[in-house]
């Protein structure tokens, strides 16, 4: 499901690239969803070149180890330098300007951005054209299929944000992975509050 109405993108990204890097945090070790990603990563992907999707300062790809070649993108300027200072390899401010990318990657991160665009099968859909062979995109986002979003609809929280546009369920995931000739190799359920 959508949000409707939307602020158009033009405003989102002009918000999102000036908007104060102390509004978001990056809690590397306890955040429930980079521990996720990165015992993924660890279990499936040895090595790798991985692209992180709204890297934000960098700090899940720092996390990740020198095993990995990381790269990045991210719209606002402040975390972008931030996370090009500490190696990131940034690939663009937005997520269009990989419409000319020729690099192709082991593992695409996306955590906290699918529900930021418009069109998440177009965002998908161009995820799996960037992926190299046995490559995996992994997401990570609020999704509609727990308890209390399904008891509270659209009075949940997660819904309140403006600038959430897009909401998944499991089901959404499977079946538009299939329709991309993707295999979705899991969906793990979490909280962010312990």
């Amino acid at each position: 499901s959508d949000l409707h109405p939307r602020l158009p993108s033009t405003t989102l990204n002009a918000l999102y690239a000036e908007g104060s890097v102390s509004a978001w945090d990056s809690p590397t070790q306890s955040r429930p969803d980079w521990v996720l990603i990165r015992k993924l990563l660890h279990q499936c992907l040895a090595r790798g070149r991985v692209l992180d999707l709204g890297c934000f300062d960098g700090a899940l790809l720092h996390s990740l180890g020198v095993e990995y070649e990381c790269f990045g993108v991210e719209l606002n300027r402040e975390a972008a330098a931030r996370a090009s200072e500490g190696g990131v390899q940034l690939l663009g401010n937005d997520f269009a300007a990989l419409h000319t990318c020729e690099l192709r990657f082991d593992a695409i991160i996306a955590t906290d951005v699918v529900e930021h665009v418009p069109d998440p099968r177009a965002f998908l859909a161009q995820c799996t054209r960037l992926l190299a062979p046995n490559g995996m995109v992994i997401m990570s986002t609020g999704c509609t299929d727990a308890w209390s979003w399904r008891l509270m609809g659209a009075a949940y929280w997660y819904c309140a944000n403006a600038e959430h546009l897009s909401f998944l369920s499991e089901r959404w995931v499977r079946r538009t992975g299939a329709e991309l000739q993707l295999h979705t190799l899991l969906v793990q359920h979490f909280a962010h509050d312990p």
